[in-house]
This record gives C-alpha cells, structure tokens and sequence, in this order.
C-alpha cells in the first residue's frame, strides 16, 4: 500500500525513494530491549505487557481509549528525560500515571506509578490534589475539554494544573522549506491526527489555554520557549540545551515518527526509512539554526469552586 495521493501537502512515499540514494542508518536490537522491559516489570499484570510489535520497534497495546503512537522500548525510553520532582520535594506525594508499564524499578519513596488512562474518566476523587502535571500526549487525546474537566474536578480549590506541549513543526532562523523533509514533517501529523481523531497541534491551534479556560480554570499563563537543536547558540547555556536536545533527538529519531507514516498514513516501510534518513541528512546541514517551540500552560482552580 502506497500512500494516498490526497493527502493535503504531504510528498507521496514514492518521492522519497525516486530521490538520490542515502545511507540508512541501523538501530539497536529492539527485541532484546522489549525482553528487558518485560522482565523488568515481571509483577504487572500480563495483559498489560502485550505489546504490539510493528516494523521491529514495541508499541502499547490499545487499552480501552488509549492509543500510544510513541515505542515504549529501550532505545524510545531512553531518548526521553525523567522528571525528578519526588527527589526535589521529598515532603509530598507524587502519583504518576502512564497507559505503558516503562516506570523505572527505583523511585524515592514519596513517588508511586499507577496504569490508568488519562483519556477516560479519572479514579480519583473531587479535590484531591494541589497540583497537576500534563505533559506530551499530543496525538494522544481524543477530548481535550474532557480532560481539562477531569483535571478541574480532581484539584482542590486554588490548585493548579500545568501542561507543557512541543510544536510539531521544525523551526528554522533561515526558513524551512515545505517540500523539504522537515518541512513536511507538520504536513504529515496534522493529516494523521485528523486520521487518528487525536491532534498533534496542541501547540499550533493554542488547545493548551483554549481547554482551560472552557473548564473552568482562572489565572492562566501562557510560556513559549525556543529550544534550539545543536550547537549553533552563541549562549553557553542554550548550546548546552541545544546539544542535549539534540542527542535526545538522535537517539530515536525515528520513534517519533514511524508509526504515524507506516500505520497511520499507510506509507510503505522501507519508504519511511528512506524519508528518515532524508532526515538525517537535513538535520546535519549546517547553518540551518534548527529549533522546536515548547508551550507551557499553568493555570489555577478557583477557591470558589
């Protein structure tokens, strides 16, 4: 199956492997590291650990309305940073939840991981927390306004909810161009969240404050920052954030992307390989001055509610 000529904007597979060609870059075992998640989280329910397994990488499998476009093997896990607010604050409890069982085996004592989905109505109870983190589920969620409204319900009053997206495009200080690879990258997750029925344009179409203030929220901020990829920052400290973002990048580049080109779009396998190492090699022009916008909502219950 090739990918539909319809598609709004987006280059056919077919373009990709027509072009001169590059050098495919091999990944690590991605078996053995879906073996190692397994037995690392021998004590939870099997049903769970069914992963699905497409094109050699490990997905989540679905779970009543949770879908997972992400791999949660090794080689993904390990591309990602872990959020270290039980180790900062050891007098409160910290409850994180995940619709996948990647959590690691050590955690302070005041953090605790339970499996639930965020995208159905929530366990816990009216007024139960003084704060809230959301982060990373674009192309995740179904209802952004039910979430929102679960959220609200579960804070207490004068709570507050905080919720960080990334842009889904690639941004450039010399321009990008659409027909390029990175350039279509926001081509191709608009078309699959409008496939999927869960948006990747958080950031683009402002659902973050949008859903936010539907639900009730007050006191609402809105942070943009420019998170540079690479060492092009003359700042010392944004290089040093521009190199590790880019590592992070590089580690699974195409995690990010390969279920919505194969199983979403239908493109061919050996195609979205291609495409990626296209990628690759945009990514390593110089000069292009890359970047990625991060948005950060935080917003308050009133004491009222």
């Amino acid at each position: 199956m090739t990918q539909k000529s319809n598609d709004p904007g987006i280059l056919p597979d077919s373009h990709w492997t027509n072009l001169d060609p590059v050098e495919i870059e091999e990944g690590p075992d991605s078996k053995e590291d879906a073996e190692s998640i397994l037995t690392s989280t021998a004590s939870i329910t099997s049903s769970l650990l069914r992963f699905r397994s497409l094109h050699g990488r490990t997905f989540h499998s679905e779970l009543g309305n949770a879908q997972a476009w992400e791999p949660n093997d090794r080689k993904h896990i390990e591309s990602l940073d872990l959020l270290d607010f039980g180790d900062l604050h050891p007098d409160v409890e910290v409850i994180g939840t995940d619709i996948t069982p990647i959590q690691p085996t050590w955690v302070p004592p005041n953090v605790s991981f339970q499996i639930d989905d965020a995208t159905r109505e929530w366990t816990f109870s009216e007024n139960t927390f003084d704060f809230i983190h959301i982060r990373f589920l674009l192309g995740c969620v179904i209802d952004w306004d039910a979430l929102y409204q679960q959220a609200f319900r579960c804070l207490k009053p004068g709570g507050w909810i905080e919720h960080q997206e990334v842009s889904a495009h690639w941004y450039s200080e010399k321009g990008i161009d659409e027909d390029s690879p990175l350039g279509q990258y926001p081509k191709i997750y608009r078309e699959a969240g409008n496939r999927m029925g869960r948006t990747f344009m958080l950031y683009e179409d402002e659902i973050q404050k949008k859903g936010m203030e539907a639900a009730g929220f007050t006191d609402i901020h809105v942070r943009d920052i420019k998170v540079p990829f690479g060492d092009w920052p003359e700042d010392e400290h944004q290089r040093e954030i521009g190199l590790i973002t880019k590592a992070g990048a590089m580690a699974d580049l195409d995690g990010w992307i390969i279920y919505v080109l194969n199983e979403v779009l239908g493109w061919q396998p050996e195609a979205s390989q291609v495409f990626l190492a296209h990628v690759r090699r945009q990514l390593r022009e110089p000069g292009l001055n890359l970047y990625w916008m991060r948005r950060i909502v935080y917003a308050r219950k009133p004491e009222t509610s």
